[in-house]
């Protein structure tokens, strides 16, 4: 209080006797770690008096983001020396990192390597300190919009592709703004680190053997089964196995490719692909959105409809090819 005055708020005894060990748990966020040496001419907005040091952490994107797992741990110690081991749910943590294009986005190995590095200490404080953490979130599933800093910085789980381009309406950076009907996503290697921890219900390490990345573009490169209309449909990459794709509609009666979605094509389209993300342009501005599903082994369309491997004009042989294919994989 000699510190913040009337800032803080004045409680009378008996509204402290209510509030005193009142919470259902709390929720905690933590992103950053830093060493202080004190600083008496260095107020800060915080009134810390303190002058912040980051030596041999790494930096993120943003520039107050720095990685130290340990300094989370004993953040977590504190609150439970402090409030008397209370329940506590990690409500966010994070890392930000840049990228302009998907390929790059989805290559997060720094950002895995927060999460691996912050959740093995949270790990720690349970199983070793008896704290009483009860979830952990982190942030985010989504690139998005990022306060003060817009579209700029890059915290998801999973690329946007925003589409930039302009928009009257920005307040600023009307040139570098979200465009409507053009953007779509793809899974970065720290949502698939995370799917890997979920399933088999552990940490895994991302520098040892298990392999944390998301699939590669070719798992589309093959035959598939419409599952609403039984129609088979060949999806052709180009060299690069990356970017655009022919797809096909294989042998069968009144088969059209996105039939399944209402929409009568002729035989052919294009479709882009990048990593487990594939968008079929159907023309007149319509398109099919859909990822591969790793666990089920196919891809799932926005509409509810799944292609599985196989429909070949050789079927069974082809739906053999592609199973040991993707075995391998």
């Amino acid at each position: 209080r000699r510190l913040w005055g009337d800032r803080l708020a004045e409680f009378t005894p008996e509204q402290r006797r209510l509030l005193n060990g009142s919470v259902d748990f709390i929720g905690l966020n933590h992103y950053s770690t830093s060493f202080a040496t004190y600083d008496a001419q260095n107020v800060g907005e915080n009134f810390m008096f303190a002058k912040e040091l980051h030596t041999g952490m790494p930096k993120a994107q943003s520039d107050w983001l720095y990685s130290a797992g340990w300094g989370f741990r004993k953040l977590l110690n504190w609150i439970s020396k402090r409030y008397n081991n209370p329940r506590v749910v990690v409500t966010e943590a994070g890392w930000s990192l840049a990228a302009k294009a998907a390929k790059a986005g989805a290559e997060d190995m720094e950002r895995v390597m927060y999460y691996a590095n912050y959740t093995s200490e949270m790990l720690k404080a349970i199983k070793e300190d008896g704290l009483n953490i009860h979830g952990f979130f982190a942030w985010s599933l989504l690139d998005n919009f990022e306060w003060n800093m817009g579209y700029a910085e890059r915290f998801g789980l999973i690329f946007n592709e925003y589409a930039p381009g302009f928009d009257r309406n920005a307040p600023m950076h009307q040139k570098n703004q979200p465009t409507h009907g053009h953007q779509w996503r793809r899974r970065k290697d720290s949502s698939c680190w995370f799917e890997t921890v979920w399933r088999e219900n552990r940490l895994v390490d991302p520098t040892g053997h298990h392999n944390v990345s998301c699939v590669h573009a070719k798992v589309f490169d093959r035959s598939f089964r419409d599952s609403a209309t039984g129609c088979g449909h060949k999806i052709a990459l180009n060299a690069d196995g990356e970017g655009s794709a022919a797809v096909s509609v294989l042998p069968g009666k009144g088969c059209k490719i996105g039939e399944s979605a209402g929409v009568p094509l002729p035989e052919q389209a294009t479709a882009f692909v990048s990593g487990g993300s594939i968008i079929v342009h159907l023309g007149q501005s319509k398109r099919l959105a859909g990822f591969w599903d790793a666990s089920k082994r196919r891809i799932t369309w926005e509409d509810g409809t799944y292609w599985s491997p196989g429909g070949s004009a050789d079927g069974e042989q082809q739906e053999r090819d592609d199973m040991r294919v993707l075995a391998a994989e």
